[in-house]
Formats: C-alpha cells, sequence, structure tokens
C-alpha cells in the first residue's frame, strides 16, 4: 500500500507539471498567433499605404511603420538595369517617397502592392522576423507596364506596444516589362557634322532589346527652326520640326511641313532626341528615355 500511494503521489505531481508546462506552451503559442495576426495587419496597411502614397503625397502613412533608426537593403535584379544592391536609412527611404511622388505627378505611373505568402514567422520577446512575397504592378489607367514581387525579410521591434521595422531585407524581382524607363547612348558621327548614332535599349516583356538608328539635325536661324531627320533599322525616314528660336515646340512633319503630332517643348537638341524617341519612335515601350553620352 505505502509502494502504491508513492506511485500514485508521483504519477499525480508527473500530471500536474506536465499541465502547467502545456498551458504556458499554449498560452505562449497564443499570444505568438496573436503577435502574428497583428503583424500580418501591419503589412497589409503599410503596402495598401504605399500604394496610395502617390496620389495622398502623404509620405507620413508610409514612414509610421518604420522606426526613425531603420535601414533598408534593397538586391534589385531588372531586366533593364540588371543587377545592384543598395541601401538607404530612414531619411533616405523618405527622400524616395518624394521622388516617386514626382515621378508620379510627371507620368501618371502607380505601382499597386499586395501581401503574398507569408513564409516565416518567429517572435522571440519584442522581436520579430517575418519572411514574405509582396507582389506589385506598374499601371497607368488600365494598362500594365510592369509586374514584379519583392521577396522581403523584415524585422520589428515592439516599441511602447507597437511594432516598427527596424530593418528590412528586400529582394526586389522585375519579372515583366511592357513599358518603362529606356536607354539611349549618343555616339558622335565624326564624319558628318550634327549627326549621332543611337543605340537605345528599351522593354520587351521579360526581356530587352536594342535598336540602332541615325539622326542628323539643320539649323535654320532665320526661321528659328532645326530640322531632326531620323531613320531606324529598316531605313525609314522620320521628320521633325524644332522652333529653338520661339516657342520650342517639336513636331513630326511630312514631307510637305504639315505637322503630324507634336511631342512637347524640349529646350536642347539632346532633350529633343529624347522627345523624338520617347513620344513616337518607342512611344509603346518607354514610360522615360534617359539620355547616356
Amino acid at each position: 500500500m505505502r509502494k502504491s500511494a508513492i506511485i500514485t503521489l508521483c504519477n499525480t505531481w508527473l500530471f500536474v507539471i506536465f499541465g502547467l508546462f502545456t498551458i504556458v506552451a499554449n498560452a505562449q503559442n497564443n499570444a505568438n498567433n496573436s503577435e502574428e495576426r497583428v503583424i500580418r495587419q501591419l503589412l497589409v496597411d503599410y503596402y495598401k499605404a504605399l500604394t496610395d502614397v502617390d496620389i495622398s503625397k502623404d509620405k507620413q502613412s508610409v514612414l509610421k511603420y518604420y522606426h526613425t533608426t531603420s535601414d533598408r537593403t534593397i538586391s534589385q535584379l531588372s531586366i533593364q538595369a540588371g543587377y545592384r544592391v543598395y541601401s538607404e536609412n530612414y531619411n533616405q527611404y523618405a527622400d524616395f517617397l518624394d521622388q516617386s511622388i514626382q515621378d508620379y505627378e510627371r507620368d501618371q505611373v502607380i505601382t499597386n502592392y499586395s501581401l503574398g505568402q507569408i513564409y516565416s514567422f518567429s517572435v522571440i520577446g519584442d522581436i520579430a522576423i517575418v519572411s514574405f512575397i509582396a507582389n506589385y504592378e506598374d499601371k497607368r489607367a488600365n494598362e500594365t507596364f510592369a509586374k514584379g514581387k519583392h521577396d522581403n525579410t523584415f524585422t520589428f521591434k515592439r516599441i511602447e506596444d507597437t511594432w516598427k521595422i527596424i530593418k528590412a531585407d528586400i529582394a526586389w524581382i522585375e519579372e515583366q516589362v511592357l513599358k518603362g524607363q529606356c536607354y539611349c547612348w549618343l555616339y558622335e558621327n565624326k564624319g558628318e557634322a550634327n549627326s549621332y548614332v543611337l543605340k537605345v535599349s528599351s522593354p520587351q516583356g521579360s526581356d530587352k532589346k536594342s535598336d540602332l538608328l541615325q539622326v542628323r539635325y539643320t539649323s535654320n536661324p532665320s526661321k528659328g527652326e532645326k530640322m531632326f531627320y531620323l531613320v531606324d533599322a529598316k531605313d525609314t525616314r522620320f521628320v521633325y520640326r524644332w522652333l529653338d528660336g520661339s516657342s520650342f515646340e517639336l513636331s513630326k512633319i511630312d514631307d510637305s511641313g504639315k505637322v503630324l503630332k507634336t511631342l512637347g517643348k524640349p529646350k536642347n537638341e539632346q532633350e529633343t532626341i529624347g522627345s523624338i524617341l520617347q513620344y513616337d519612335i518607342f512611344e509603346k515601350n518607354c514610360v522615360r528615355v534617359n539620355i547616356r553620352k
């Protein structure tokens, strides 16, 4: 009887200890699940604010999710620009948002973000590390310009009952570009005055293509104009008139001088070449043409 009582007592204590351990473990799991729901909603709200910032112009609606000492490391794999890695602190991210707002005012291209899969979530004390996918799509009206994803690992810290991002590691992967940044390299044709060979790189879905063109211009000061003659790879000839002596208006014209379309008001010869490429020759592929010499 005495030995049986001891065994029963031991079993009872083991049951109590196991029960307490289970209660503590369940409480911890419930707490972690609760924090995961909070941070998931924070991410949903953050990407909503990031989508809306170009229109709202309220960069604080985005920055409020970051601590002022935070930093971001971005590994960007771009179809057009290739691979690069850069870092930015809180203030530099604020500058990026300012530039994004300015770009939208000029190009009317908005980036729509959506939270994808959260594939890793860990909380220890006041630190949470979350790995997840965010998808993006660049659009103007109903026209899609580019698609891709961000493969992220964000580190959050709980500060006065609020989770703040203190570190963001972002793999920015551009998957498809239908219309976007184009690049033009100018090579002076030494055999002819005011003549250039142009190498233009433009997006083509999941790839890019290069085109070679030739352009030359002549001046007519008495009329306050310059005439630009462009020949593409198929030997098709295009003619443009730039009123550099008055309104700076650039027009595409036919052989009789009739205006076919206007292409803005560039301020110099280099801008004129960029406008011809952006608003006429590559208008279906280029949001902007960046000139390089």
